[in-house]
């Protein structure tokens, strides 16, 4: 999309109204999977465990439930891939993980939350609102000067 398009887009094109691609309450959501860092090893809201694999570059590592897919009355739920589903595992999964859980039930956590996000989403929205949803080139050091 160029600076042009992106200029005549009303607000409400950037919604979206279609569902999310794994609702919380289906089986597929990673919420449902069990990760154990430690042993290396994830297991699937049907029983199966697998290891993880090696760390990538990044240091992601991933659980590749193919094999187990293929008879796996639940795959409708968990995957649309025809192979069957891969997990990726962040190099950092178990503090992302305890973060996630102090955002969802900290009350201190979600009252200093509610305080900084207006005056954040209203900065975005009057930037936005002036033209500036692209910028004129690639990187930062040439946007500065």
């Amino acid at each position: 999309m160029t600076c042009a398009n992106a200029s005549r887009l009303k607000a409400t094109t950037w919604s979206s109204s279609r569902p999310r691609s794994n609702p919380p309450s289906s089986a597929g959501h990673a919420d449902d999977f069990t990760v154990d860092t430690a042993g290396g090893q994830v297991t699937c809201p049907a029983g199966h465990t697998t290891r993880l694999g090696r760390p990538d570059a990044k240091g992601t590592r991933q659980a590749q439930f193919k094999k187990l897919c293929a008879t796996c009355p639940l795959k409708h739920r968990c995957t649309r891939s025809k192979t069957g589903r891969v997990f990726s595992v962040h190099a950092k999964y178990d503090l992302l993980k305890a973060a996630r859980e102090q955002a969802a039930t900290d009350p201190g956590w979600q009252a200093e939350y509610r305080r900084r996000r207006p005056p954040v989403e209203r900065a975005i929205a009057w930037l936005v609102a002036k033209g500036n949803r692209c910028v004129p080139y690639r990187g930062v050091i040439k946007n500065n000067t």
